[in-house]
């Protein structure tokens, strides 16, 4: 996992400062571990999850900006057409599994004629614009499991005094015009959005819709840099992950492969427990039906 310095970053810089610490997390790690049922091993303690953990703060970029633009595309709008009954398939009487003898068609009453659903497409075409403001957006590959971040979190300006005290996660990016690109693309996103909400208003499907003439103005970013607490454990020769959100205390870990496995087991016991006891159920309805 490669890790940097703060300092790679171009432009305004912000970082949270945690909430929790490392001594705090067996206090947050053992409560998850009890939520994990009778399969955990009783070996893997929080202390052990949390001995191979560190603080690594990960890069966001924070993206403001407005656009503009012509939209159009297709709208459908559903219809009911005459054709014949789906139950009975037009012939107004069937035969329901549970019964031996034909009834008249509860759905048809019996004509034999139903509706089936079509939909019908037109043109549509219009204007939108949107803004985008204080959008949080992730600047590193992969995924953070621990729950979503804490967009509220108070932060303060990066201080390269104190460079040594921060670990960052590989970034994607590191200059201010990479920040401008991502508050672009965040701002055409949003306008896509709001044409295909405006255009699903006009019916009850959209396909095909492009955007045109598209304006964008004011785009400004900066780089957020939140803590996560992220370590590995070990257990039946794994290496298993720990992410743990320094901020909101969100807990998240792989699950030991025993533990899936027995798991599985269970589930497919009562799973197959259940079905016998339904098609008894259903024996023994058609049993006393005929």
């Amino acid at each position: 996992m490669p890790l940097l310095s703060p300092t790679v970053f171009e432009g305004t810089v912000s970082i949270c400062s945690p909430k929790t610490t490392k001594e705090s997390l067996i206090n947050l790690v053992t409560p998850w571990i009890q939520k994990q049922g009778k399969h955990w091993p009783s070996e893997i303690t929080a202390s052990v999850i949390i001995d191979n953990i560190s603080l690594i703060y990960f890069a966001h970029w924070v993206v403001s900006g407005q656009g503009e633009a012509s939209w159009s595309g297709s709208v459908g709008v559903y219809h009911q057409v005459p054709d014949r009954c789906n139950r009975c398939n037009g012939r107004g009487y069937y035969t329901p599994f549970y019964e031996t003898k034909e009834q008249r068609c509860p759905d048809c009453g019996g004509t034999g004629r139903g509706f089936r659903q079509e939909i019908f497409w037109n043109s549509q075409s219009g204007y939108v614009n949107a803004e985008v403001t204080g959008r949080l957006t992730q600047n590193y590959d992969g995924e953070l499991h621990c729950g979503s971040r804490d967009v509220t979190a108070p932060a303060k300006p990066f201080d390269k005094a104190s460079v040594t005290s921060y670990t960052v996660y590989q970034p994607q990016n590191t200059t201010g015009l990479d920040g401008i690109d991502r508050a672009r693309v965040e701002v055409i996103e949003q306008l896509q959005t709001d044409a295909n909400i405006m255009a699903g208003r006009m019916g009850d499907r959209v396909r095909d819709l492009v955007l045109a003439n598209i304006q964008v103005t004011g785009l400004k970013a900066r780089t957020w840099l939140y803590p996560i607490w992220l370590g590995t454990y070990q257990y039946d020769d794994e290496e298993l992950i720990i992410q743990v959100d320094g901020i909101t205390g969100e807990v998240w870990a792989d699950i030991p492969k025993a533990v899936k496995d027995l798991r599985n087991q269970e589930f497919w016991g009562k799973a197959a427990f259940i079905t016998i006891v339904v098609i008894i159920v259903i024996v023994a309805l058609l049993t006393s039906h005929r």
